[in-house]
């Protein structure tokens, strides 16, 4: 019993907002994972918390407080399950292309069951706005999926507005630009074609980009010539295609062309065709089933902390108070 009432000690509730003040700091520098500030500190509060309710009567007469600190050792408790179930990533995928579940980069929490790699959706092209000065405005992406009768949904999302499929939120970003559309033809094999990502347009001016077909293609080098800027930094505008794009082919230890829509490459075991151009979108993706349980647990906190002053408001007499002063 005398061990448990050293546990109900309020030095133990010092020392958990000791321990926050000194490593939350170290957090965004990532010194230290966000999974044992939460073990640590969470685990602390609740040890203390339960032993103090257990040695102490002093919540029976404060329902409020008691409801305070219960939500917020619940909340420390879902933010540790959030902080192991977690996902975030990105992925880029072009106009017309659908997304097969595989993210470019993509971080989480040992728990994260992987799910994603049953996602899937289809980008249907994007309007961007820009003002003066290049600032850019909205996005607007129009996607698709298919609900769980197999028919197709359709819907636009946003920086702010986020496609939501099975707990897995996807943002777009100012991450952006032009994919060529290239197909490789091998003598006596299956063509394959591709939508190559240049650099983030407006970002890089130099539209310069290098990758190799796979099963064995050849590796390429792809300039996408911009005779007039897309975007006048001078003047509002949009987001679009260049009018009669030339793309610049080199391939490696071989020859090298300025080539418009539907032009082909000659190589000495196929060539290269250039279908066209196209644009792609970069969406950042999130993952955390525990986020509207936080914002419940924490609404219910202030409701009790508000319900606690509330009551030791009304036991004053307040008037009685101002006639003795």
């Amino acid at each position: 019993m005398r061990f448990v009432e050293r546990l109900a000690s309020l030095k133990w509730s010092v020392l958990v907002l000791a321990w926050l003040v000194l490593v939350l700091p170290l957090v965004p520098r990532a010194l230290i994972s966000p999974l044992v500030v939460l073990g640590i500190g969470g685990g602390l509060f609740l040890v203390n918390l339960l032993a103090f309710l257990w040695c102490s009567s002093f919540f029976r007469t404060r329902p409020g407080l008691l409801v305070f600190h219960a939500a917020l050792g619940l909340f420390l408790i879902l933010a540790g399950v959030g902080r192991l179930t977690w996902m975030e990533g990105n992925v880029e995928v072009a106009v017309g292309e659908w997304f097969e579940g595989v993210p470019m980069t993509m971080t989480q929490g040992p728990l994260h069951d992987g799910g994603i790699g049953q996602i899937r959706f289809l980008n249907e092209g994007f309007t961007i706005t820009y003002d003066v000065g290049l600032k850019r405005g909205p996005t607007r992406n129009r996607v698709a999926w298919r609900d769980g009768q197999g028919g197709m949904v359709r819907g636009v999302i946003g920086d702010d507005y986020p496609l939501v499929l099975r707990h897995y939120r996807f943002y777009t970003t100012s991450n952006k630009g032009f994919a060529p559309i290239l197909t490789w033809q091998p003598e006596g094999g299956q063509p394959v074609r591709a939508a190559f990502h240049l650099p983030s347009y407006p970002l890089f001016a130099d539209q310069t980009n290098t990758w190799s077909f796979p099963n064995q293609g050849p590796t390429i080098t792809a300039t996408l010539v911009l005779k007039e800027p897309v975007l006048d930094e001078s003047r509002p505008g949009q987001f679009r295609l260049p009018e009669q794009p030339t793309l610049k082919l080199a391939v490696r230890d071989g020859p090298e062309a300025q080539m418009q829509p539907g032009a082909r490459l000659a190589l000495p075991n196929g060539g290269v065709v250039f279908e066209g151009l196209t644009s792609w979108m970069g969406y950042r993706i999130h993952y955390d089933r525990t986020r509207s349980w936080l914002l419940a647990t924490l609404l219910v906190g202030v409701a009790g902390l508000g319900w606690h002053y509330r009551t030791r408001f009304q036991a004053r007499d307040w008037d009685q108070m101002e006639r003795g002063g």
